[in-house]
């Protein structure tokens, strides 16, 4: 496995531990990880100024204790590449075959990543698989080998004894031998909008998931000539009772969220009506927002960031 020395832990370390904020969460605000043009930075949950972490990558996510982001580096091709914080240290896992692998999800117990495998089948067929590894590069795993149709969108089970991924039709959940143990049909959980980039986060008990779709109701239509694409909501789907409950409100286009630690808060990235611009010309900014379930606000959290993830260290 290569490794490499960004060259800041050192300053990081004694950065970090100088500007933390002490607000909300005791001593130490959760840690949140976001992409910003072709870079991974760290801010906090209380807004502390953003530090650049990762040059040239993409879908971050930061592991359960708060002091390693995986990440997509796309430097050559696609591959899965983890990066320690305090030391500022990055590995790019060469024990994956390949180069085209994307999206990596820390288990709950952080010992694994899961991510997304393209598989070629001969010379004419390929497809997208769910795979597993160890942050280290060992243990490397097709966990849907036998499934052979096209899978997105995988995440750990609370408990991380299990996943999940979908293929446009079904939500299926695997054990970690990559047998079918259950499966939701996409229609009870949404009503369209979904997609292989669909986004979703399970709280710690397993029952509420998170997730984005696209939606086409009148209110949110943005009624501007050259904006022809639909919003984008969230929304929460009991595993349980399965019912599903939308809370982001008409006028925003939101995507991606994921649960704050204590999962009163959620954390999404996107754009609200008042941020469109008038000229097609102009590019539409994408800022990381902190949604209170509680009273239903909305706050920015961080200006020109995509991709939030959040832990505690």
């Amino acid at each position: 496995m290569k490794k490499w020395s960004v060259g800041k832990g050192i300053f990081l370390g004694i950065f970090l531990i100088a500007v933390i904020s002490s607000v909300g969460f005791g001593s130490t605000p959760p840690r949140v990880i976001f992409a910003r043009d072709t870079d991974i930075w760290m801010t906090d949950l209380n807004g502390m100024p953003p530090v650049l972490l990762v040059e040239e990558g993409f879908d971050p996510d930061i592991s359960p204790d708060g002091t390693q982001v995986a990440y997509t580096d796309y430097r050559e091709g696609r591959k899965i590449a983890v990066y320690t914080i305090e030391t500022g240290e990055f590995q790019v896992i060469d024990t994956i075959p390949g180069d085209n692998n994307y999206g990596p999800r820390w288990s709950p117990d952080g010992r694994r990543l899961l991510f997304n495998f393209w598989k070629e089948v001969g010379e004419h067929r390929s497809y997208w698989v769910i795979a597993t590894v160890r942050p280290d590069g060992s243990d490397f795993t097709l966990l849907t080998e036998e499934y052979q149709e096209g899978l997105y969108s995988p995440f750990w089970a609370h408990d991380g004894c299990s996943v999940y991924a979908q293929d446009l039709h079904t939500l299926y959940q695997f054990d970690l031998s990559g047998k079918i143990v259950r499966s939701h049909d996409m229609d009870e959980v949404m009503e369209i909008g979904i997609s292989s980039a669909t986004s979703f986060s399970l709280s710690s008990d397993g029952r509420q998931l998170l997730y984005d779709r696209l939606v086409d109701d009148p209110e949110d239509l943005w009624g501007i000539p050259w904006m022809h694409e639909p919003a984008t909501a969230v929304f929460i789907y009991d595993m349980e009772k399965r019912t599903t409950e939308r809370i982001s409100p008409p006028g925003t286009s939101f995507i991606h969220p994921v649960w704050v630690p204590g999962e009163e808060e959620v954390l999404v990235y996107g754009f609200t009506e008042k941020d469109l611009p008038k000229d097609s010309d102009d590019e539409i900014p994408f800022h990381i927002y902190r949604h209170n379930l509680s009273d239903q606000s909305f706050i920015v959290l961080v200006e020109n960031g995509i991709q939030p993830s959040c832990a505690m260290k």
